[in-house]
């Protein structure tokens, strides 16, 4: 058991980030601690840590992990994909019609109520639909 230095809870060694450089190899916050700080700062800092994501993600060592994920991501999931690229091909060939976001009329995306059927599509834009798939998740 350890102790976090930020909220002086005990926890179990899973609940912090592994660190080399401490005697025990862990961190001394807990990963709750470290999540709540880490956004704190990115979202006082948002210009300075966009362009450093801008930059980080134009590395090869970047690309080549968004690659891999991306390939994970479709083996895992088969019939989502199939949906996606029917779905993108339905748009370019005029089939789907590109459509504003039914909640506030933005620029929006397509979200497949039902993978099965790929042409039927709700848009929304991007927050609309991270708040829905959010939503999913709970």
């Amino acid at each position: 058991m350890k102790v976090c230095k930020k909220c002086l809870r005990v926890l179990a060694p899973t609940e912090f980030y592994k660190h080399s450089q401490m005697r025990d190899g862990l961190l001394s916050f807990c990963k709750s601690c470290v999540k709540v700080r880490i956004t704190q700062y990115r979202k006082a800092n948002l210009e300075q840590v966009r362009e450093y994501d801008r930059i980080r993600n134009k590395t090869d060592e970047r690309r080549r992990h968004q690659f891999l994920h991306s390939k994970a991501w479709k083996k895992r999931h088969p019939e989502k994909y199939r949906a996606h690229v029917s779905a993108n091909n339905a748009v370019r060939s005029g089939k789907l019609q590109r459509q504003p976001c039914q909640v506030c009329g933005s620029r929006a995306e397509k979200h497949h109520p039902d993978y099965t059927d790929p042409l039927r599509v709700v848009w929304l834009c991007s927050r609309h639909h991270h708040e829905l798939h959010r939503r999913y998740k709970d």
